[in-house]
């Protein structure tokens, strides 16, 4: 609803066959788990006594470019880990999933979630040390909520009235990056960018004198490159770099939240499907299918994914659509991403050769290319389909989770891992002096 759809690949249904999977997988090291932490301090994520001091300067190599432009809404997880240092939403969601306060000291319904007040603290601040009031977070909000689905009001300084389409639980719409808090167009976190420019760096100064500048390096090469030249983190689902960076001694990898879902996406329901196919769903609904999957077609660390179906024609309605025939036996998939990759060609290769079906490394445009056919989607755990992001007449079925791990040099600060898999420098991480 406020990130952005990522179509990760488009798979014909036709495409799928039930074959036996080969193996192809690669082992991945244990991993220290996320150290649980009660209350503020859940899940922390470091290498190293908490209390070593740091120097004046944390060095992070990025694996994707970052844009600045973008910001606050990431496009790859390059930018959500430099976004998350710049920007706060009004609540977050920690490593195990719980609702936790982000700028809002607390939230509240009297209407059983159709509508949620919001009380901001007396301490909110944006990068340049002015005040930030209701108001101010409404005006930033404006263009990136949808009206369908919410609308707010600001009850004077400190409190805001969120009224909803439909009734929820808890206000976990609130920690979307699209709801970041941007009054006058800049942000209310931690770090802000500097106004130097570095050839070849990205650097974050701290709001205050006591955390370090952060200094992030985009790897235009070989990523254990910038290991070797000493960077404090990098974030990977790369099983033979994270396998590299154990073999130091000084660094650890550590495992972090189960963060993003793959699913296929069928573009009409699961009865109109040739009579042929009628098993298909019954198959990747399969927990040992998914497992398989799991196991030995995506190199990235993954599992079986936990998720629901979910039916959009049922829960939205709309008609059965057909496809162009020159997007059936096609499977799409992003380029550069290797986990979308990796699924799109077992696909493939489940299918008997003489249909000529491939893998393709693009992403067909307009929703003709949609219409009719499958494909692989890419979303948080945390973050349920909708209607306007798959559109009606569809049925999702999620197929494996991954995650990925955070290469922590000793010493190089102490980390909150996110609900989202994204890390934050924790508030209390201080610098040599």
């Amino acid at each position: 609803m406020f990130r952005r759809a990522t179509f990760l690949s488009w798979v014909p249904a036709s495409a799928l066959g039930l074959a036996t999977l080969g193996a192809s997988g690669v082992s991945v090291p244990p991993a220290p788990a996320l150290l649980a932490f009660p209350d503020s301090a859940r899940c922390l994520v470091q290498f190293g006594p908490g209390d070593t001091l740091l120097p004046d300067t944390i060095r992070v190599a990025l694996t994707e470019p970052v844009h600045l432009a973008a910001a606050p809404l990431p496009a790859n997880d390059a930018e959500r880990l430099v976004f998350r240092q710049m920007f706060e939403t009004l609540v977050r969601v920690d490593c195990e999933g719980n609702l936790v306060p982000g700028a809002a000291l607390s939230w509240s319904t009297v209407d059983s979630g159709s509508s949620w007040t919001v009380t901001l603290g007396d301490s909110l601040r944006t990068w340049h040390n002015r005040p930030v009031r209701a108001a101010d977070i409404v005006a930033g909000w404006a263009g990136r909520m949808d009206p369908a689905f919410m609308s707010v009001a600001a009850l004077g300084d400190r409190t805001l009235r969120i009224f909803l389409a439909r009734p929820v639980p808890e206000p976990r719409f609130l920690a979307d990056p699209g709801l970041s808090l941007t009054p006058s167009g800049v942000g209310t976190g931690q770090y802000h960018p500097d106004s130097v420019a570095v050839p070849g760096h990205l650097r974050l100064l701290p709001t205050d004198s006591g955390r370090p500048v952060l200094d992030f390096l985009t790897a235009t090469g070989d990523p254990r490159d910038q290991l070797d030249r000493g960077a404090d983190l990098l974030v990977t689902d790369d099983p033979s770099l994270i396998e590299y960076a154990e073999g130091s001694g000084d660094r650890t990898a550590v495992a972090l939240p189960w963060s993003r879902t793959y699913s296929l996406v069928l573009t009409q329901p699961a009865e109109s499907l040739p009579p042929a196919l009628a098993p298909l769903t019954d198959s990747l609904r399969a927990t040992e299918f998914r497992r398989a999957l799991a196991r030995d077609a995506v190199r990235a660390e993954s599992r079986e994914s936990r998720l629901p179906t979910w039916d959009s024609h049922r829960s939205c309605g709309g008609p059965i659509t057909t496809g162009r025939p020159s997007d059936r036996g096609r499977v799409y998939y992003s380029p550069g991403d290797q986990t979308a990759q990796d699924l799109a060609e077992r696909l493939v290769a489940l299918v008997p050769r003489r249909y000529g079906w491939r893998a393709a490394g693009m992403v067909p445009s307009g929703s003709d290319g949609r219409a009719g056919a499958s494909f692989i989607v890419a979303d948080g755990i945390a973050d349920g389909p909708t209607c306007a992001v798959l559109g009606p007449g569809t049925i999702r079925l999620p197929l494996v989770d991954t995650r990925a791990r955070a290469i922590v040099h000793r010493g190089a600060g102490v980390w909150i891992a996110e609900g989202d898999g994204t890390l934050r420098l924790e508030k209390s991480t201080e610098r040599v002096p």
